[in-house]
């Protein structure tokens, strides 16, 4: 420590040397406000002490050592009160993310649950489609219900399924997959398959919450491409 107090003017800052030391105002927790501007003073002063007589530090040098040091102190309080502003928001995002819970979403996949009510599926274009064709199977692969769709524009869509086969008949209850595909200017276009599910709770987090979602588990909010 004496090495890096010592010697002269081109040498001696005891805010490099503070720097160094406590790892920046948001490092360890032993640094708060407080404590940095006293090891400050306490190296400027032995600054002072062991100086050249003969090329002391002049005003201008002390005077922007000690606004580097309240610069330091103004940036550690910023640093505390915006942590508080992101735990507030985690805080209010959790509970607006609450309100959730119970409707449908929809995310990645190519599932679709079939109740009593019927079954609901989505799919993401990434350009118009002149022709949109859904086809849904069974778990073994067989093929229960075609359905054309028609042009539609870029973007999100959802379908609805009333549960009947193409033979007419109710089909049963339970599990089924589908895939889209879609024609462009006669050419097989880009589509994404979304699946309809049901959002059964919320987890909180570092940042956005995550949401849970019936049959995949965990869902980032980012991955949600819509609400019902």
């Amino acid at each position: 420590m004496t090495t890096a107090i010592a010697g002269t003017q081109g040498t001696a800052n005891p805010f490099t040397a503070l720097s160094a030391s406590a790892g920046g105002a948001a490092g360890g927790a032993e640094s708060s406000g407080g404590a940095t501007q006293d090891r400050f003073m306490t190296l400027l002063i032995a600054q002072m002490k062991n100086q050249d007589p003969l090329n002391p530090m002049d005003n201008a040098q002390v005077t922007s050592q000690l606004a580097q040091i309240d610069t330091v102190k103004g940036i550690d309080q910023l640093n505390q009160t915006l942590q508080k502003l992101v735990g507030n928001s985690d805080s209010a995002q959790a509970v607006q993310a609450a309100g959730l819970v119970g409707h449908t979403a929809l995310v990645a996949g190519k599932s679709i649950e079939l109740t009593a009510e019927g079954g609901m599926g989505g799919f993401e274009l990434g350009q118009p489609a002149e022709d949109v064709n859904v086809t849904i199977t069974d778990p073994s692969g067989q093929i229960v219900h075609r359905a054309s769709l028609g042009a539609l524009p870029s973007g999100v869509h959802s379908f609805a399924w009333d549960g009947k086969t193409d033979a007419g008949v109710a089909a049963s209850p339970g599990a089924y997959s589908f895939s889209v595909s879609a024609l462009s200017g006669g050419k097989t276009t880009g589509v994404d398959a979304l699946a309809a599910l049901r959002i059964d709770g919320v987890r909180p987090g570092q940042g956005a919450p995550t949401l849970q979602m019936r049959g995949v588990g965990t869902v980032q909010m980012n991955q949600i491409k819509q609400i019902f």
